[in-house]
């Protein structure tokens, strides 16, 4: 018993640090049992992903070879809020880790206090409540 689908490959190569585009790979079918458990199988899982190491022509792209773009760089000045149903707090702070969107980050605010949030794709951070 065989299971087919399409996967993502490297239609050139791409070099550690590389911005993958569309541009930088293709889909093809073929055997999946065959593959690594992590190959990518759809093109919305890469979109603007950065290249983790060296991905040789025609190599399956797998999870462990990309990882999304920094939303947030350790030392940035980011604005950090909290809202509730009636009201919105905003204040500074300076995260202390890089993060990707949707990825808890640890902010130092202006009393010390080191707080940890989720990083925002527009580079804010939500505190919840």
């Amino acid at each position: 018993m065989s299971v087919y689908g399409q996967y993502l490959v490297a239609k050139k190569e791409i070099n550690r640090d590389d911005v993958i585009t569309k541009s930088s790979i293709k889909i093809i079918k073929g055997d999946l049992e065959k593959l690594p458990y992590d190959v990518l199988r759809d093109a919305v899982f890469i979109k603007n992903a950065i290249a983790m190491r060296h991905i040789a022509t025609e190599k399956p792209i797998t999870s462990t070879m990309v990882r999304r773009p920094w939303a947030i760089l350790a030392g940035q000045t980011v604005t950090v809020f909290a809202q509730g149903d009636h009201f919105q707090i905003r204040y500074e702070g300076k995260a202390i880790n890089n993060a990707v969107a949707n990825e808890s980050i640890r902010i130092r605010v202006k009393s010390g206090q080191i707080i940890t949030g989720e990083a925002l794709e527009n580079g804010s951070v939500r505190i919840p409540l």
